[in-house]
This record gives structure tokens, C-alpha cells and sequence, in this order.
């Protein structure tokens, strides 16, 4: 598992650690069944504070891509690559339907946004 904290970004470091966490285990980088490291370990392991891990995992468990048990652990839901791309996608339209009222209120044109996705997406 691999997680790089920016203190630069705007986005506070719970989200920084549970979206780089829940990309890794939507790409299938981290397995069904991957015990993920305490919380106490990983802060640690960040510098960060206990209450900031403890955070990105209640996000990843309510997102339903992780799941744990007291006293054992946290671990990686063992999806299927259907399951998982099922969970990808319902991910991207939450965020996108979060973001959409924005973008309307400055009057952005679908068309706008389109070409600004298109400027903006890195290509491989």
C-alpha cells in the first residue's frame, strides 16, 4: 500500500489517505482480503493524528470498500472485477452528482465542461 500525504493540497488528509486507499482498491492494487495496517500503525507511519486514519477507514467502510472486525483488523471487501467496476462507476456518478450543482450555478454549459474534461484528463 502505498499513501503520499501533500500538506500543500487543499483537501484534508483524511480524504488525501481514503481516496489514494480506495483507488488502489478499485484498480485491484489491494486485493479482497488485504488486511489494511492499523490505525495507529499507518498514523505512525504518515505522522498524522490517530483521529485522521481512523477517519479515511469509517469513509472507506461506509463506502463499502472495506470492512472490519474488533480486536482483528481491517480488510479489503473481496469483490469481484464486475463487483468492482460496478462499485467504480457508482463512485464516480456520487461525485459527479455532487459536483454538477456547481458547475450549473456558474453557468457552465454541459458542452463547457465537456471540453474542459477533455483539456484537463491526461491520456496515457
Amino acid at each position: 500500500m502505498n499513501i503520499v500525504i501533500s500538506t500543500k493540497s487543499d483537501k484534508p488528509i483524511y480524504e488525501q489517505i481514503y481516496d489514494q486507499i480506495s483507488s488502489q482498491i478499485l484498480k485491484g492494487t489491494l486485493y479482497g482480503g488485504y488486511t489494511l495496517p492499523p490505525v495507529r500503525t499507518l498514523a505512525k507511519e504518515l505522522g498524522v493524528g490517530i483521529v485522521t486514519v481512523k477517519k479515511a477507514y469509517e469513509l472507506l467502510e461506509t463506502s463499502g470498500l472495506i470492512y472490519s472486525h474488533v480486536g482483528r483488523g481491517s480488510f479489503v471487501w473481496p469483490y469481484s472485477k464486475r463487483k468492482l467496476e460496478s462499485k467504480k462507476t457508482n463512485l464516480v456518478l456520487e461525485k459527479l452528482r455532487e459536483d454538477i450543482p456547481y458547475y450549473k450555478s456558474l453557468n457552465v454549459t454541459l458542452e463547457e465542461l465537456i471540453e474542459l474534461l477533455k483539456q484537463e484528463y491526461p491520456t496515457e
